[in-house]
């Protein structure tokens, strides 16, 4: 897509070509009987090919909330949804008030349409993007991602239960297979996360088994920090699959991250630019991908150079297999290209996250908020 074209909008049909065609219907909303009153949307949901819900909250994020709760609700009964939220609203009608003004200020009016356009078009069986030949020497990525429960029951002393979800996506960035499974201990102990290992074991062995190509690597990838037993079982169970080789890669999503260059004494220019790999440090911090353009400021002593809050943060990436591997530029670029495959959105600085780790931690997410493992119809119900 040429620059600036985000902040522009056509029209889907004359964007996809496609024409829609669609009512509108207002339903009370009751956060208290939320679950019992959303089945008055059921019998309408079956006669349409996708379901856009307008729910008025600021926010999706915590885990419980309406939003993961009806997201879960319509997965089970294999309903498309287009979830809208009131922040995203809001926002919208904003920026279109002064987007004729100043276009580049409001620039994000476009984004919001073809965001949610794409999500559509996805979900009506559209493919919007894909790459132009597959990623070499891979067999699949595994996304693995867990979230504790919002009300489990507390077991034993920092102990809870929650959920593991894993994606499956072959090495054209194509999502294969996904599988979701109730995990009864879960806690944190010296910032690793431990999980009940023979769960994480049984899970990816089911979804290893979907997987016939043995000859390429096997790539994890993970967010959390988890414990040294957790990280062993995994390479234990991909061995015993047949794959000799494969890496764990744990992408941290979350976090601020000093920079440090004394390559240049205007250490702005030094910094990476899009589609460029930084090395930090071997084999102990991993290498840094960046995603964007990103803007920079001294911290308030003057040195290291730091990201302003306000600012996207880089992105930190780091190996957890065994050291006789070892992170290369590809793993990144592996990395970038699958980032670019979440077809939710062409901001690339939000997402962050490759698109097998994404959405594992957002079905991860829905799972628990939903209490319960969920089998997903396709990759699609989850945007």
């Amino acid at each position: 897509m040429k620059k600036g074209y985000r902040c522009r909008w056509w029209g889907f049909k004359n964007v996809y070509d496609i024409g829609l065609k669609y009512e509108i219907k207002e339903y009370k909303y009751d956060e208290n009987n939320f679950i019992n009153g959303i089945f008055q949307l059921c019998e309408e949901a079956f006669k349409k090919e996708i379901l856009v819900v307008y729910i008025p909250l600021e926010y999706a994020h915590y885990i419980g909330s309406p939003y993961f709760k009806l997201k879960g609700f319509f997965i089970e009964k294999s309903i498309q949804s287009q979830m809208v939220l009131k922040k995203t609203f809001d926002s919208y009608f904003s920026l279109q008030r002064n987007f004729k003004n100043n276009p580049w200020e409001n620039r994000g009016y476009g984004s919001l349409l073809w965001n949610i356009s794409l999500s559509i078009f996805t979900k009506a069986g559209g493919i919007p993007w894909k790459l132009k030949e597959p990623i070499e020497d891979v067999s699949c990525f595994i996304g693995l991602a867990t979230q504790m429960a919002p009300t489990a029951p507390m077991a034993l002393k920092y102990k809870k239960q929650g959920i593991a979800s894993v994606q499956l996506f072959n090495n054209w960035g194509e999502y294969e297979f996904s599988q979701s499974v109730e995990i009864d201990e879960m806690w944190r102990e010296n910032s690793a996360l431990y999980i009940n290992e023979e769960k994480i074991k049984r899970l990816l062995f089911d979804i290893l088994g979907n997987v016939d190509d043995k000859e390429g690597y096997v790539i994890v990838h993970v967010t959390d920090l988890y414990s040294e037993g957790v990280f062993s079982t995994i390479q234990r169970t991909v061995k015993d699959q047949g794959f000799e080789k494969m890496k764990i890669i744990r992408i941290q999503s979350e976090g601020p991250l000093r920079l440090y260059d004394t390559s240049s004494e205007k250490p702005s220019r030094g910094w990476p630019v899009l589609g460029t790999y930084w090395f930090l440090e071997t084999n102990k911090i991993g290498e840094l991908y960046t995603s964007g353009a990103w803007s920079y400021s001294p911290s308030p002593v003057g040195e290291p150079y730091a990201i302003p809050w306000y600012s996207i943060t880089p992105v930190q990436v780091v190996l957890e297999t065994p050291k006789e591997e070892a992170l290369v530029t590809k793993d990144l670029r592996d990395i970038l290209w699958l980032t670019n495959l979440h077809f939710y959105s062409q901001d690339i600085q939000r997402i962050k996250l490759p698109a097998d780790l994404r959405l594992a931690k957002r079905l991860s997410k829905i799972c628990a908020s939903y209490d319960k493992p969920l089998l997903l119809p396709n990759i699609t119900y989850l945007y």
